[in-house]
């Protein structure tokens, strides 16, 4: 049987290498998916390796929720005397990093766009610098003296001895570049900007004076990181504590690929549509290829060979076209991750390059995904070839295993019926009980189930549908035409499998383009309604923050009524991360619509929460509530609910609360900086005149962009078709495989017709 497989498939190559691409597409976006994430997991652990290296211990501040991108809590700078005094302890010594973004000699900001923007102090012993290399210059030794890294450097030519800009949380600043920096072998950390200043002048720039925002370590020979940990921990004062810095470099590297599992699981679930298309491809396809061999297998049947080795021929064939899809699938998923990073990039989300990492996981799901859809789908053919008998060699029979037209409209019905059923109840789940699923899951399920059932019930339709469609071929041409209809109605359970890959292709991408649509007209109208300030200043793409020293620069021009701060955090919410909000609560009335429900915005000055009326409602909250808020700071704080608004869409968050209660409990990277202010001008000023008073105060930052109220609303649905074009992107996959599907089943329609005249 095994001979004979391979015969057959090596008679029939094109035909199977149809089959098999739609497959290796699948399968290829599958593993691409995978070594894209992989790749970028490697990346960051890399760096965080590279940057603890020639580190025994970090000494750092005690957070009881590791949540959000501040880091722990700054510590005193005596703790550094107290180090220095454990036994065991060769070197110690203090340091502060913070936001500080570099401008190029034009004096343009530097933005990448991904990854952040980082200042850091000077390392001053070298038994602490680790893989720090000064390529040009030397260290930073003064308040207006700045290093930065090799890549910045290179790629803007900006040169030792010229005076740059760097803005920080004061403000833009200029220093003397007095230093190039690599990191090893590599010119800068995963593609971030780095600006290096001397220990004292970071701690003012970062608003730590006085505060370290760790210490690192270094032990005598012989001495174990993990007993220079024990020995240092016990000296420490309450609030502080010790970890090893190899400890520290894996966990900080597993949160950033938590963070980052929203997009392999994404990703995935794009996979899986590519998968489901390519199963109804590969079914239809052997189902053919069967009808096609009717009289070659009963004749095998005929010369002694049971249905059992029937059955396992057409398996190995199904296998080695399993095999052969899969393996070159996987080598295809290199170009698929390259495409993915090239797309990433596009968005304004560009990743460091570096090698492409192949797991061997990668390869075990590649090749059991490739393999076992091919097997699944051939297995109903495969026994439909078995059921054939001898009989069949001598004249056309046609045997057939399958519905029912009655069993299939019924079944059809049925999944018809849940599908909806689980589409309704996920799109309502405030008001279904789903039970275990939760709605994205519900939705997913149902409407993989109405797939399912169009697909079986669209051959009762595809006769007439065929009729109807094809009505102006014949006259055309008469003898085309009619064939073309005759074909499509001889066989309307293969024109209907046929036409579902592809249906479901395009009812993906048009979901998308509706959903789409359906958000940026729900943006619209928020930001109508709910903007009223006349520009807002915002950073650009993933810039990061910005200094408040704009806000305050601008609440002093008398063409400005008055300016609204945002900033962003997240919190500890019963064990998972949640996004928060923090607002200028004296201005934000004047300039954002919250739809206050109950409760005063006033009362966030001294502290409080306010809460959107959708989750207020779901966990049966009321102003006077106390809720259990932790912070990586500040740890956890029983936190008063003290007003329910309702309109979230400009402040992008559930949780609302006031700038003096986020500076109280936020501390560390990006958390000094604002994301968003909104300014009012001020009555009875000319709108240019105030615009181009808020243009002028935010030209020297250089990662913001002024709009209006029109201007902002139309960035907004700029994001949403930019984020489209990347999911239809993903979605063309799909559909590229059902068109295969199609040249595929219509070549072998073709090749039956042929028999069927001669």
């Amino acid at each position: 049987m095994i001979r004979t497989a391979l015969k057959t498939i090596f008679a029939h190559k094109l035909r199977l290498l149809l089959t098999a691409f739609s497959v290796m597409i699948g399968v290829a976006f599958i593993a691409g998916t995978f070594i894209f994430t992989d790749t970028i997991n490697q990346t960051f652990t890399d760096l965080f390796d590279d940057q603890f290296a020639g580190q025994d211990v970090i000494v750092q501040g005690e957070s009881e929720f590791d949540v959000g991108f501040g880091g722990p809590p700054p510590i005193e700078e005596s703790v550094l005397d107290t180090v220095l005094g454990v036994q065991g302890v060769a070197a110690a010594e203090g340091n502060v990093g913070g936001f500080a973004l570099i401008y190029d000699s034009n004096g343009e900001a530097i933005v990448p766009a991904g990854p952040p923007t980082i200042g850091a102090s000077w390392t001053q012993d070298e038994r602490l610098i680790g893989n720090i290399v000064l390529r040009e210059g030397r260290a930073p030794t003064g308040p207006t003296e700045v290093v930065i890294d090799a890549k910045t450097a290179n790629d803007n030519g900006l040169a030792v001895g010229t005076t740059i800009e760097v803005q920080t949380v004061p403000g833009v600043a200029e220093y003397g570049l007095v230093g190039i920096v690599g990191f090893g072998d590599a010119d800068n950390i995963a593609g971030a900007t780095v600006a290096v200043f001397e220990l004292e002048t970071a701690q003012t720039l970062f608003g730590l004076e006085g505060l370290y925002s760790g210490i690192t370590v270094v032990g005598e020979e012989g001495v174990s990181p993990e007993l220079l940990r024990n020995n240092i921990a016990v000296a420490l004062p309450e609030g502080v504590e010790a970890v090893v810095s190899a400890d520290e470099a894996e966990a900080q590297a597993e949160a950033l690929q938590e963070s980052l599992s929203f997009l392999n699981n994404a990703l995935l679930v794009f996979a899986a549509v590519a998968v489901f298309v390519a199963a109804f491809i590969i079914q239809n396809t052997f189902r053919i290829i069967v009808r096609q061999r009717q009289r070659e297998l009963a004749l095998v049947r005929a010369v002694g060979a049971t249905g059992g080795q029937v059955v396992w021929m057409v398996a190995i064939e199904a296998l080695i076209v399993g095999i052969f899809a899969s393996v070159f699938g996987i080598a295809l998923g290199f170009v698929i991750s390259g495409l993915l990073t090239a797309g990433m990039a596009a968005i304004g989300f560009d990743l460091p390059s570096t090698t492409a990492s192949l797991a061997p996981r990668t390869v075990i799901i590649g090749l059991m995904v490739g393999v076992g859809v091919t097997l699944l789908a051939a297995i109903l053919p495969a026994i439909r070839a078995a059921r054939i008998p001898p009989v069949a060699a001598l004249q056309d029979v046609d045997v057939r295993l399958r519905m029912s037209d009655r069993r299939r409209t019924i079944f059809g019905a049925i999944l018809l019926v849940i599908g909806v059923g689980l589409i309704v109840a996920g799109l309502f789940g405030d008001v279904l009980d789903l039970g275990p699923l939760n709605e994205l899951t519900a939705v997913g399920i149902g409407a993989l189930f109405v797939f399912l059932a169009v697909s079986l019930l669209s051959s009762l339709v595809v006769p007439s549908l065929a009729r109807f469609l094809g009505w102006p071929l014949p006259k055309i041409d008469n003898l085309t035409g009619t064939l073309a209809i005759a074909n499509a109605v001889r066989k309307p359970r293969r024109t209907a499998t046929t036409a579902s890959a592809l249906m479901i292709g395009l009812a993906l991408v048009a979901f998308f383009f509706i959903l789409g649509d359906s958000i940026k007209a729900s943006v619209s109208g928020s930001i109508e309604e709910g903007l009223r300030a006349d520009y807002v200043i915002s950073v650009d793409g993933f810039a990061g923050g910005f200094s408040p020293a704009l806000a305050e620069e601008l609440k002093a021009q008398e063409e400005v009524e008055t300016t609204t701060s945002l900033r962003i955090g997240f919190w500890d919410r019963n064990g998972s991360d949640e996004f928060l909000t923090a607002v200028e609560a004296q201005t934000v009335e004047q300039t954002i619509f919250l739809d206050v429900q109950s409760g005063s915005v006033t009362a966030l000055v001294t502290g409080g929460v306010f809460v959107h009326e959708d989750v207020a409602s779901d966990e049966g909250w009321v102003v006077g509530d106390t809720i259990l808020m932790g912070f990586a700071s500040t740890g956890l704080q029983e936190v008063e609910i003290v007003g329910i608004y309702g309109e979230q869409n400009i402040v992008q968050s559930n949780f609302l609360v006031g700038l003096e209660f986020y500076e109280a409990n936020f501390t560390g990277f990006g958390s000094d900086t604002d994301f968003v202010v909104a300014v009012a001008g001020a009555d009875g000023v000319d709108p240019a005149s105030t615009r181009s008073v808020v243009e002028a105060a935010a030209d020297p930052y250089g990662n913001v962009t002024v709009r209006d109220q029109t201007e902002y609303r139309e960035s907004q649905e700029a994001q949403v078709d930019t984020i489209l074009v990347l999911f239809n992107a993903l979605l063309i996959l799909a559909v590229i495989i059902a068109l295969f599907g199609i040249t595929n089943t219509l070549s072998l329609s073709i090749y039956e017709l042929s028999l069927i005249h001669i």
